[in-house]
């Protein structure tokens, strides 16, 4: 039994903007938006709201203390519907169409709306993961020998080892792969005395 929404429990929830911020440095911001409506869509991503005000077509309204938005209330939505005030003020209205639970379209305002930290943080963690899982790229064959071409004029008259050419090589091209093979064929044709 999950336990009543306070004020106090809201306060430690992520606002729209935090959330978006944190996925935004992970995933890009062009996808930020999308993956949290894909996880409030599909119920990963609890959403509550502080304050909520519905409203049938018959002109009546109620006012709401703190409640959780159900996953389906978010569907039909993208990030491309929401406005972008969203973001920052927290703020949405959904209009919701009749089904099996209301006889007559509906709209609800939901002020302060918060997401729950937990699987903000999920979703990091696995962009984490897929990251370390992901094997970085090899640099071109065309930039490591503009790079190897800089090497050997730096290091004209200079016995060079292995190591410090591949040292020097990765951090020349931090993220793409520089393998000590490729790095060993080259400074095998070279001798630093022949420059």
């Amino acid at each position: 039994m999950e336990r009543p929404l306070t004020a106090e429990g809201l306060a430690t929830w992520l606002t729209p903007r935090e959330a978006f911020r944190l996925l935004a440095d992970a995933f890009g911001a062009s996808s930020a938006g999308r993956i949290i409506f894909q996880g409030l869509r599909g119920g990963i991503i609890r959403a509550i709201s502080g304050t909520s005000s519905w409203s049938n077509p018959h002109g009546g309204s109620t006012l709401r203390p703190p409640v959780r938005i159900p996953g389906r209330f978010w569907e039909g939505l993208t990030d491309h519907v929401i406005p972008d005030s969203f973001w920052t003020t927290g703020s949405v209205r959904l209009h919701l169409a009749s089904d099996a639970r209301r006889s007559t379209p509906s709209e609800v305002s939901f002020y302060d709306v918060r997401f729950e930290p937990d699987a903000i943080r999920a979703l990091l963690r696995e962009a984490s993961a897929k990251e370390k899982a992901k094997p970085a790229p090899p640099v071109s064959d065309a930039l490591l020998q503009m790079w190897f071409d800089v090497y050997r004029k730096a290091y004209e008259g200079v016995e060079a080892t292995e190591a410090e050419a591949l040292e020097s090589a990765e951090g020349m091209f931090p993220g793409k792969l520089v393998s000590r093979e490729r790095v060993r064929k080259l400074l095998a044709n070279w001798k630093p005395s022949e420059e």
